[in-house]
């Protein structure tokens, strides 16, 4: 006999950012509302992105700044990484957050179920249980409404010999027994960077191997330079424009075949991290008895206000492609929410702004178009800079390495874009955000009454150098 299908109102399915708060709202406002989460309480960010690798790097750069102490005055007689330890203090705030979410998602109202589900039929989900529940070990429901919020999963490319050396991933480099004594790096972006940059300040030997020529494609050169130069400082190896052909394994050791201009050579560490993008947590969901469209690389297709091909299916978060940011998926839940409630679609994601910062130290924080985004674009251009150390507040934090740069239409003193490479450039950025929000011209933002000393305040130093 099988058992019966429980009908909700609506079922989310991932308990990422976008579909948790909206699942909360929803049952909260009296709704019925299933969601369903595989493991993850909380999502990705809390359990294996965000959170976990800013609490380390906020570790590594303790050690990095005691390694520095004398410069401020103070002796310290060790600067000794316990790697032991830094890993519960990233437990243990990860801990903490998950079990704030499961407090949250309960007081709610909403049926919080962890299972792993796949679609049976269109609006209809089968859900094998982590724990069984009244004796059931899988439970069948059905919605008029299906938010899918599944998330993506790292990309293992493929690479002869890679799967036989075990390869980290950034989930699994955070669980590690002992710190690496010397750290291969698959993939130049920025959370290769991230992880780059904190394991050599944690005292592994750190080297990045890049298949482009060009470091941080994505930057403006001016930028990417400044952050090649703050890394190779600190010691981290870049290897750019290097084919990986091969991994093996050499006793306890890894090793990377790997070739550049026709010359072939080896490059021997301790453990090898893969960083070359995430692939859409799809594959098990059975998509295809709903007939939900994806793209070729398994990304849900959704339009500007998130709706798949199938009426009353939505995809939000990083499951449906583009940039793969939890503050864009808190967006997303904006956008639904106000949809929802508007019984019309009422807002989009179209023209959004996308802020992002890379957590390096100094911070990258980048929104907007960059210079030459911009001039290809046809704009008319002025490019305006400060150098972090001509401002008085990095001078008092001995802080002074990066640049502060603003890409500005020419005919209007419109602000296009800008990058911030700066101590806490990421909390900076906000103040440009809300001046490009309310459409302030670039002089309106110099001229900004800003306290003093801050980092804030060298917007007022800003000059058009361009």
């Amino acid at each position: 006999m099988t058992d019966a299908i429980v009908k909700y109102d609506v079922i989310v399915v991932g308990g990422g950012k976008a579909g948790k708060t909206l699942a909360m709202d929803l049952a909260k406002a009296g709704k019925h509302v299933a969601m369903i989460e595989q493991g993850m309480i909380g999502g990705t960010c809390i359990n294996v992105a965000c959170i976990p690798t800013k609490a380390m790097v906020a570790s590594a750069r303790v050690s990095h700044l005691s390694k520095s102490a004398k410069q401020y005055g103070i002796s310290i007689s060790s600067s000794e990484v316990d790697f032991q330890a830094v890993l519960q203090r990233k437990k243990n705030i990860v801990n903490g957050m998950r079990q704030a979410n499961l407090s949250m998602f309960l007081a709610s109202g909403m049926d919080f179920i962890l299972g792993k589900a796949h679609f049976i039929a269109p609006k209809t989900l089968e859900v094998k249980l982590e724990e069984s529940k009244d004796g059931k070990s899988t439970l069948q429901l059905t919605a008029d409404k299906i938010f899918i919020n599944t998330g993506a999963l790292p990309f293992m490319p493929p690479i002869p010999g890679l799967q036989e050396v075990n390869p980290l991933t950034n989930e699994g480099i955070m669980e590690l027994a002992t710190l690496p004594s010397h750290l291969i790096i698959i993939g130049g972006g920025y959370i290769g960077l991230e992880f780059g940059q904190m394991f050599k300040r944690f005292g592994s030997e750190v080297t990045i191997v890049e298949v482009n020529n060009e470091f941080l494609p994505q930057e403006d050169r001016d930028i990417a330079e400044a952050v090649k130069q703050i890394l190779q400082e600190e010691g981290v190896q870049l290897k750019l424009g290097y084919q990986i052909n091969a991994a093996k394994k050499v006793n306890d050791k890894v090793v990377l075949e790997v070739a550049k201009d026709g010359k072939n050579e080896e490059l021997t560490g301790s453990h090898i991290l893969v960083s070359v993008g995430r692939i859409p947590n799809t594959k098990d969901l059975n998509l295809a008895a709903t007939d939900v469209k994806t793209d070729a690389r398994g990304f849900i297709t959704v339009n500007e206000y998130l709706e798949t091909n199938v009426p009353g299916i939505w995809a939000v978060g990083d499951v449906k492609g583009g940039p793969q940011f939890t503050h864009i998926s808190l967006d997303d839940y904006r956008i639904v929410k106000a949809n929802l409630t508007a019984g019309k679609n009422v807002r989009s994601i179209q023209d959004r702004m996308l802020p992002y910062t890379v957590f390096i130290d100094p911070e990258l924080a980048r929104i907007g178009w960059t210079e030459k985004v911009a001039r290809e674009k046809g704009y008319e251009l002025k490019i305006a800079k400060v150098a972090v150390a001509d401002i008085p507040r990095a001078k008092t934090l001995g802080e002074t390495k990066g640049v502060i740069k603003l890409v500005i239409d020419a005919k209007t003193d419109k602000i296009l874009g800008a990058a911030l490479l700066c101590p806490e450039g990421g909390e900076v950025l906000a103040a440009v955000e809300i001046a490009m929000r309310a459409g302030l011209t670039y002089q309106e933002l110099k001229d900004g009454i800003y306290a003093h000393p801050t980092l804030s305040e060298g917007f007022n130093q800003l000059a058009i150098v361009s």
